[in-house]
């Protein structure tokens, strides 16, 4: 730190060398703001010297923000040409066993991903970026198979930010005005979420006897006891009809949870 007017200044906290700056790091301690690789080190190597008992070698090994970039540095084509990547340093950290020796018991690897595809309100994509938590179990098994001896490895990875995908089989279909006629008709046969972003893939026919199908566009979705507007579409089939002129529709219709 430094004396200003007689008043100590920190300017830099550092901890086993994770070092975090006190004005610019921790302003991304506040709400809604996210973690740099910075805290995340700071942090996470602090609790692990304050939370275990008994000192030594830590049974999780946290293997740091840049590790997996690391890992992969060099464009590896598999995992051993990787390791050779983060050997060295890992002997040096963990011990001449370094990944694998019998001390860890498991890795902790995050890892910052950058959420290309993410689309908002017609604006160009944007390049968010997320952490998540991988978490390899009992690595030392590797060692242990090649002398024999038969042991589970597990990987975890842990995800706050949620993706699925689910296909309807058969699809959920509707007709117009909830009659039997298929006339008009629409089915939804897919959703796809991607933390609060929702897709649903739908198509709709419509043979011209009752005018043009609906916009797409003013498309609602209920969900939790809300309702959410549609903000995009991707359409590949994108006939309205009309009078006496059948139209078709095909495609994904976007929404936005968060809104």
């Amino acid at each position: 730190g430094q004396q200003l007017s007689g008043v100590a200044m920190v300017l830099e906290l550092t901890f086993q060398r994770a070092q975090v700056h006190p004005v610019h790091d921790a302003k991304r301690l506040e709400e809604g703001k996210d973690l740099n690789d910075a805290l995340l080190d700071f942090f996470v190597k602090l609790g692990q010297v304050l939370i275990p008992e008994g000192g030594g070698t830590p049974p999780v090994a946290f293997l740091g923000s840049h590790f997996y970039d690391v890992l992969r540095k060099g464009g590896v084509r598999d995992g051993r040409e990787g390791h050779k990547n983060v050997a060295n340093w890992a002997r040096r950290r963990l011990g001449k066993e370094g990944l694998f020796g019998d001390a860890v018991g498991a890795w902790a690897v995050p890892v910052n991903e950058v959420l290309w595809n993410n689309s908002y309100e017609g604006r160009q994509p944007t390049q968010e970026k997320h952490w998540w938590l991988a978490l390899l179990l009992n690595p030392r098994a590797v060692g242990r198979r090649s002398q024999g001896e038969d042991e589970d490895i597990s990987l975890l990875c842990l995800d706050s930010f949620v993706r699925a995908e689910t296909r309807f089989e058969p699809p959920i279909r509707a007709n117009k005005n909830g009659g039997i006629s298929n006339a008009y008709k629409a089915e939804a046969y897919g959703l796809a979420r991607e933390g609060f972003n929702v897709r649903v893939m739908f198509r709709a026919e419509g043979d011209g006897s009752s005018g043009t199908l609906a916009d797409p566009k003013k498309a609602r979705l209920k969900a939790g006891g809300r309702e959410f507007s549609c903000w995009d579409t991707d359409l590949r089939a994108n006939q309205l009809g009309g009078s006496g002129r059948a139209g078709r529709l095909e495609g994904a219709l976007s929404f936005r949870l968060d809104r």
